[in-house]
Formats: C-alpha cells, structure tokens, sequence
C-alpha cells in the first residue's frame, strides 16, 4: 500500500510575480470579452461548469459549489454578475436555482430571484422539451 504526502512547493519571487501576471492577463482579458458582448445584448447569459471546493468554517470541513474558472476568476465573475443561477434535472423536469449562502455559488441581486428555484423546463414521455423563462426575466 502507497502513502501520498502533500508537499508545500516554494516559489521565489520571481516565480511568484510571473504566476501572479498570468493570473491578471488571463482575468482581464475574460473580462474585456464579457464587456464586449454587453452592449450588444440586453441580458448576457453565461454558460460555465461547476466544482465542489473544500472549505473550513467554524473548525468544520464542508463543501461548496464554486464555478470552475483559474484563480479567483470565478469569484469575481459571480461577484460581477446580477444573478447566479445552477441548473439540474430532477426527473422531467429542468430546475434553475437561485438559493446562495453556504454551500451555493452566490445570492442573486433581483429581488424576484433571490433564494428561489424555478422549473424552467418540463419534457414528456416523448422527450418533447417545453420551456418557460417568464418567471426569470419578468417585464419591468
């Protein structure tokens, strides 16, 4: 039987000033890209995969779901946007939940989304999908 042991790895500060530049190009240039779709569209929807991340609260271990993107990318996106919704199946029916707080990505700003999960999709025996959005983006 094989033991693993975790090893702390040393950067200098050379290593640690050019780690530290990647992370700003590649978190400027995603953002130069969002930027540029905004104009063009009245709500922009992005797409990303999710991953469960170990954290210590309160002397406890425990999980949460954080979105898969390099460094703190994914923090600040979901800090940037208005709402963070993650989206799964329960059987037929396609849910999209708003609920943040511990273990969620994060709480969404409209007030009509906050905290709340939304079925936005139901599909029949014959696989026929019907949507419905008009919980999501209601008229002002």
């Amino acid at each position: 039987m094989a033991t693993y042991t975790k090893q702390r790895y040393s950067l200098d500060y050379t290593e640690r000033y050019r780690l530290t530049k990647t992370y700003l190009y590649l978190r400027n240039a995603l953002k130069e890209v969002i930027h540029m779709f905004q104009p063009l569209c009245e709500t922009l929807i992005l797409v990303c995969h999710v991953k469960d991340r170990q954290i210590q609260m309160n002397d406890a271990e425990s999980s949460e779901l954080v979105v898969d993107l390099a460094g703190k990318l994914g923090d600040i996106i979901c800090g940037e946007a208005d709402a963070v919704g993650f989206i799964y199946r329960e059987d037929n029916k396609t849910i999209l939940s708003f609920e943040g707080g511990v273990g969620h990505i994060r709480e969404a700003r409209p007030l009509h989304l906050r905290g709340k999960k939304f079925i936005v999709g139901v599909s029949d025996e014959n696989n026929n999908l019907s949507m419905n959005l008009g919980q999501i983006f209601i008229d002002k």
